[in-house]
């Protein structure tokens, strides 16, 4: 996907590869998750967040997180709710009302 595309877009998108690693993401993204994380780091998978919870609370694993459940089963993920907390111990702006987020896998056959 266009990184140009990426900065119009008013939500926080990120493309992660077959195993979960960040491949791209929007300053919108960054700005969400409180931090920019470099490309190819392989420190962060499923999501450039710092932390997440659940809507209750609790703490959501980042191999728990909506992003690893879509490359786990293959299958979109609509209406998800999480709290994202940042390196510097704030939440996200959307919080404590939390994020929605919706993905589904790319169709690789499209190249």
């Amino acid at each position: 996907m266009s990184v140009g595309l990426l900065e119009w877009l008013p939500i926080g998108v990120c493309v992660c590869d077959a195993e979960g690693y960040l491949v791209q993401y929007n300053n919108r993204a960054a700005e969400l998750w409180g931090q920019s994380p470099v490309i190819g780091n392989r420190e962060h998978r499923f999501t450039g967040a710092f932390k997440a919870y659940r809507p209750n609370g609790e703490p959501l694993p980042l191999d728990e997180t909506p992003m690893a459940e879509l490359l786990e089963t293959g299958r979109p993920i609509r209406n998800r709710e999480l709290v994202i907390e940042r390196p510097d111990g704030s939440l996200s702006p959307f919080s404590p009302i939390s994020t929605r987020c919706a993905m589904k896998p790319a169709d690789s056959s499209a190249g």
